[in-house]
């Protein structure tokens, strides 16, 4: 039976807990730096399919970029 990879989009919202001084220091800080900020909520609003394509059709479904190749690859660059 042929794998196929889903590919998906999701809107995804999120809140953040900021210490500042202000509301717009806050929104100052949170664009400076979203990532360093803890997330203390998320939901997904809406997702949708995108494409669907078999597996094999993907473009890095080269044999040569199989985990297998790969590692043996890697292992003779080491050895």
């Amino acid at each position: 039976m042929p794998t196929y990879h889903v590919k998906c989009y999701e809107t995804v919202s999120f809140t953040v807990a900021v210490e500042a001084e202000s509301e717009e220091q806050a929104r100052e800080l949170a664009h400076a730096d979203i990532n360093s900020f803890e997330v203390i909520s998320e939901a997904t609003s809406e997702w949708d399919i995108e494409e669907v394509i078999l597996e094999s059709e993907e473009w890095y479904s080269d044999d040569s970029l199989t985990s297998e190749s790969y590692y043996n690859g890697m292992k003779d660059q080491v050895n």
